[in-house]
């Protein structure tokens, strides 16, 4: 099985998935991210190409080589962490408008954030296209499960997914 992990920058807690999917038998991972540094965060280490090479495609414009390969092999899985890129943005309106069935794994929405009236319009119009889609969602805890029954996702497409933490390290060791 193929699967296309992506998401907008590679973190260490999310390299702990990814490290248990790439010894997966028969998984063949391909890891897709908008940049290669991080915007948020200073790590020691960056995470980008630790577990292996990733491919970087860009977080300004939509990189249509990846969007295009998505639509056409269909077998092959994708696992997208969130949709913060304009080409995470379009594979949810085009999985939606094509019926492809992929996994989203998404945190708790911020919906308390001041947005502009039409970034609201247009995020409650995603909240639409991702509900209707044909999407397993995988939520960061019972909390986002909840939030997004409350928004009348079908339960039997909401999982427990929350984020890692790597207990291989002692108190000692921090």
């Amino acid at each position: 099985m193929k699967l296309h992990f992506i998401q907008s920058e590679a973190t260490p807690h999310n390299n702990l998935l990814i490290k248990e999917l790439s010894v997966t038998p028969d998984m063949e991972l391909t890891l897709w991210y908008a940049r290669e540094d991080s915007e948020q965060y200073a790590w020691p280490l960056n995470p980008t190409h630790e577990i292996q090479k990733a491919h970087i495609y860009g977080d300004s414009t939509i990189h249509w080589p990846l969007v295009l390969h998505l639509l056409r092999y269909r077998a092959e899985k994708v696992f997208q962490v969130g949709w913060a890129s304009p080409t995470t943005r379009m594979l949810v309106v085009l999985f939606f408008l094509s019926r492809r069935p992929y996994n989203m794994w998404t945190d708790y929405p911020n919906d308390a954030k001041k947005r502009s009236r039409i970034t609201h319009y247009l995020r409650e119009l995603f909240y639409c296209l991702f509900k209707y889609s044909k999407a397993n969602v995988f939520c960061v805890g019972k909390m986002t499960i909840d939030y997004f029954v409350a928004r009348g996702f079908s339960k039997v497409r909401l999982f427990n997914l929350p984020v890692f933490v790597d207990i291989s390290k002692t108190k000692e060791d921090y």
